[in-house]
């Protein structure tokens, strides 16, 4: 078999575990560094990988959230840093071999147990106490870091002489961005001089509902469209409709893509005279059916590519747009984009939705079947009638289905490059 065959099984997460069992058996290394990382690969065939020869497949086992701590255990001892730092990432490795990986004399393998989101908070402490500004850093962000631990690194990024400007920066935007930071903190923050740190704080899902109004006020845009994407920010109707009247279409579209947003500013921004706001309504999962039919028959492309691709998309949005003609690659999309929809639908459903489709979408759900290789007499027996002509008369029209054979070979090239 060839390695590219066998790089494609390894990765595939619906490959049977005893065909991943034997290609681990494989002498190349890139097939064993693909199997370390599937999350379908036994324990045992990790178990063995961990000692391998190879450091990056070690280093692969190492980082798969699905290799057992006792195995983790054994690698925290790699003569590699590169291979300790992967298990100190991992938030499946022991307590113990963190304290241990903790007091390592590489930074960025203490800056990885100080990032895992399984670090005790005592170790947390400790590790605040770091030399390294990039290790507390990563402290500062850590929700498990306690609050009084938040307060102190506050305080040493005000008063610390020996932290730069820029290193004081970032450790107050890991601070303000933490949901754990106490309340008071946020307060101090959101008055910092500099828009970074001002914008972590409106992004903290914890963040006062009167420290985000006073936030939304703010001359910086990237403020304002952090605190318009804050799934707290919809709660107060003043605030989220003055966000959806902003001037820059930046954060309107952070508004129109919260799903928090209320239906009735949704419906307003699906007529935003800018295509960008119209589309992250179309992406929105909780935007109602009739503002989605509204958006069905918008003249930009992408906009009615997101319509289809929304769980809310209605049979009718689907045939008018299988009908769309605005643009040859807005259509061809769209039609990729149908595609997607008919490989999730059962073949139930797809029956429904064949008696209901009209030539242009008959033609597609056609399409569909030749390119999976399903039997068209399944589709069929379920339509009568006008709707069973339909299907023989399109059946062999060919112009429809040499457009979607050259969509998916364009497809397919474009992925290659």
């Amino acid at each position: 078999m060839r390695v590219e065959s066998m790089l494609d099984l390894a990765r595939s997460e619906k490959v049977p575990q005893d065909l991943l069992i034997r290609l681990a058996r494989t002498k190349s290394k890139k097939v064993r560094k693909a199997i370390a990382e599937n999350r379908k690969t036994p324990a045992e065939v990790l178990e063995k990988l961990a000692k391998s020869s190879s450091k990056e497949v070690r280093q692969a086992v190492a980082s798969n959230p699905q290799t057992p701590p006792q195995t983790l255990a054994k690698l925290s001892q790699d003569n590699d840093w590169q291979v300790r730092q992967a298990v100190a990432s991992n938030p499946q490795t022991p307590t113990e071999s963190l304290s241990t990986l903790a007091e390592s004399l590489i930074w960025s393998v203490r800056a990885a147990v100080a990032k895992n989101p399984k670090t005790p908070p005592d170790l947390l402490i400790e590790l605040a106490k770091d030399e390294h500004w990039l290790v507390v850093l990563e402290v500062a962000k850590n929700p498990r870091t306690p609050q009084e631990v938040l307060a102190q690194l506050s305080r040493n990024a005000q008063l610390d002489t020996q932290l730069d400007k820029n290193e004081k920066r970032y450790l107050c935007a890991a601070l303000g961005e933490n949901p754990h930071t106490p309340i008071e903190i946020l307060f101090q923050l959101a008055q910092h001089e500099e828009w970074s740190v001002r914008e972590s704080v409106a992004r903290n899902p914890h963040a006062p509902l009167e420290l985000l109004a006073e936030l939304a006020k703010s001359k910086d845009f990237e403020v304002r469209r952090s605190v318009a994407a804050n799934p707290r920010t919809p709660s107060v109707l003043e605030l989220v409709h003055r966000l959806a009247e902003d001037e820059n279409y930046l954060v309107r579209g952070k508004v129109a893509s919260n799903p928090h947003t209320p239906p009735e500013v949704l419906a307003q921004l699906a007529e935003d005279r800018n295509s960008m706001v119209r589309r992250e309504v179309a992406c929105n999962p909780q935007v109602p059916s009739e503002v989605l039919s509204k958006l069905a028959q918008d003249e930009i492309w992408d906009v009615c590519y997101e319509v289809v691709r929304n769980p809310r998309v209605q049979v009718e949005d689907l045939k008018r747009l299988a009908e769309y003609r605005h643009s040859i690659l807005g259509r061809r999309r769209i039609h990729l984009a149908i595609f997607e929809y008919l490989g999730k639908c059962s073949e139930q459903q797809l029956c429904q939705l064949a008696t209901e489709a009209n030539p242009e979408l008959a033609r597609i759900i056609i399409r569909y079947h030749e390119k999976n290789t399903l039997s068209l007499q399944v589709l069929q027996a379920g339509l009568k009638g006008k709707q069973a002509e339909l299907f023989r008369q399109y059946l062999y029209r060919m112009p429809g289905i040499e457009i979607l054979k050259r969509t998916i070979y364009m497809s397919n090239i474009s992925r290659e490059k």
